[in-house]
């Protein structure tokens, strides 16, 4: 298979990892040449690469109004019902994902395929740690201590903050990676 690759991430350190990922279709580009490894990530475009990875396919009726009919609407749907998303009433497809709420997909993502076989830390010591919504702190603790998402420089985690669609391939590839799907 010939490797997929973008014009624009030609100098990135995980480059390979986006081409990894793209070559499996798991990601696709903005275009045919760019991938926009700066732009930050929308819930709705990391649940279908969530989905895809996983080979996942819906079986019931779409839960989420507001996925009702877009492109992404099976895949959000499949990713309910193997629990890997659960928000209540909208699934706020358009909304760009944080970094907290991409370290939970990704523990989910793990459960789901692991069951009770993943490892579970509870405490990070991040400058920001008060800014860390509780209930994620356990996922984040673990994809922390996994090596799979760290924080930034400085020692904050910017939960809050954006993650990127270069960001993204590089924690969604080791979480494949820590389950062996890929």
């Amino acid at each position: 298979t010939d490797v997929v690759t973008f014009a624009d991430i030609e100098q990135l350190a995980n480059k390979a990892d986006i081409e990894f990922l793209a070559t499996r279709y798991v990601v696709t580009g903005t275009s045919d040449t760019t991938f926009e490894p700066n732009k930050s990530i929308t819930r709705a475009q990391f649940g279908v690469m969530i989905a895809r990875a996983l080979n996942l396919t819906p079986t019931t009726e779409t839960y989420y109004a507001d996925t009702k009919g877009q492109w992404y609407e099976a895949d959000i749907q499949a990713l309910y019902e193997a629990g890997i998303t659960n928000a209540p009433g909208n699934f706020n497809p358009g909304a760009t994902l944080s970094r907290e709420h991409a370290a939970v997909f990704m523990h989910r993502v793990m459960s789901y395929i692991q069951k009770e076989n993943v490892p579970a830390a509870t405490a990070t010591a991040y400058a920001d740690q008060e800014k860390i919504n509780a209930s994620y702190a356990e996922a984040i603790a673990t994809l922390n201590s996994l090596g799979i998402m760290q924080g930034k420089e400085g020692n904050v985690f910017d939960p809050k903050g954006n993650l990127t669609r270069g960001q993204m391939a590089k924690v969604l590839r080791k979480t494949l990676e820590a389950i062996d799907m890929m």
